[in-house]
């Protein structure tokens, strides 16, 4: 818990040092919205969810390893993968406002392990992620910090019970740091297979996650995922819910980590990616030293203008 919360501060600390800005002169295009990608949808029937719900976890193994991430868009990327710190679950989320959304994803089936990076990439570039709740999102893609990759989870409930969830090697992702000027306060439900329902507010955008092959150091070990094109948008998620369960999640590199899955920490959901010229360039301001320093992303601490964070008791008011 330590390391996340360590984690956690750092990218607050480097946002508000202006490390990752938003570029500011901004115009409106006037070019017509941009049609759903109805070949990255029929490639993905299936294979990948519309909607996960991301915990930290207090304790994760730290590989410590090189590996190359090839994304659709980005190209190559050698990263050093670090400590595992956040777990994601495929889930059904619910708005819990006055809008008729119907329930969006399904619970089950997904888990990833995903750990902080060392060198990833830094694109820099402006884009457009549209996803089916929340529309258009401007946004600058930054530093890769964050690699998740597929995972088998077991789950002991405390009377025993053992459910085990997701498959070891069924994807990868790496996710990148963006910049965003919008912040959406939407009060949701998220309904996992293990854990139940969590309500709380879905926050500004914090990352953008992007299927990738895993090429590992070891020649030996199989290669991880699929440079599919598809993409996910990340919310912080505000949440009183207070979780210390144990699990064991085994990737397919990596092996079997036990850890405790803590407090919901991100709502992540199927997005759009479209090129966009927003905003305007800005010289980057060099560094002292070229010694990495972990990046990361801030608490879901974040006030909400209409007070605390939902509790249990809301019911949706909507379709």
């Amino acid at each position: 818990m330590k390391n996340g919360l360590f984690l956690l501060a750092a990218i607050a600390v480097a946002l508000a040092a202006g490390i990752l800005v938003m570029r500011g002169g901004e115009h409106v295009s006037s070019a017509p919205p941009v049609p759903p990608d109805a070949d990255i949808a029929a490639r993905a029937l299936g294979r990948a969810p519309l909607v996960v719900e991301c915990s930290l976890l207090a304790e994760g193994a730290t590989p410590d390893e090189n590996v190359r991430l090839v994304t659709n868009n980005f190209g190559g990327d050698v990263v050093n993968v670090q400590g595992a710190f956040i777990m994601c679950e495929g889930a059904k989320k619910q708005r819990l406002d006055n809008t008729a959304a119907a329930p969006f994803g399904a619970p089950g089936r997904f888990v990833y392990e995903c750990y902080r990076l060392l060198n990833g990439a830094n694109p820099d570039d402006p884009f457009t992620l549209r996803t089916a709740n929340f529309g258009d999102d401007r946004v600058v893609v930054g530093q890769a910090v964050v690699m998740c990759e597929g995972a088998q989870k077991v789950h002991t409930t405390a009377t025993g019970l053992v459910t085990t969830t997701g498959t070891a090697g069924h994807d990868a992702w790496e996710c990148y740091l963006i910049a965003s000027n919008q912040t959406h306060e939407v009060p949701v439900a998220l309904t996992t297979a293990n854990f139940g329902t969590d309500r709380g507010l879905v926050l500004r955008p914090i990352l953008m996650c992007e299927d990738a092959q895993k090429h590992s150091a070891d020649p030996a070990q199989p290669d991880v995922g699929h440079p599919s094109g598809l993409v996910w948008e990340c919310f912080l998620l505000r949440s009183d819910v207070q979780r210390a369960e144990p699990v064991s999640l085994t990737t397919q590199n990596f092996g079997k980590d036990d850890v405790i899955v803590e407090n919901p920490l991100l709502m992540c959901e199927r997005a759009r990616k479209i090129p966009t010229l927003t905003f305007v360039p800005v010289t980057p301001v060099p560094t002292a030293t070229g010694t990495p320093t972990p990046a990361t992303f801030p608490t879901a601490t974040d006030t909400p203008a209409g007070g605390t964070a939902p509790t249990d008791t809301p019911t949706p008011t909507g379709g």
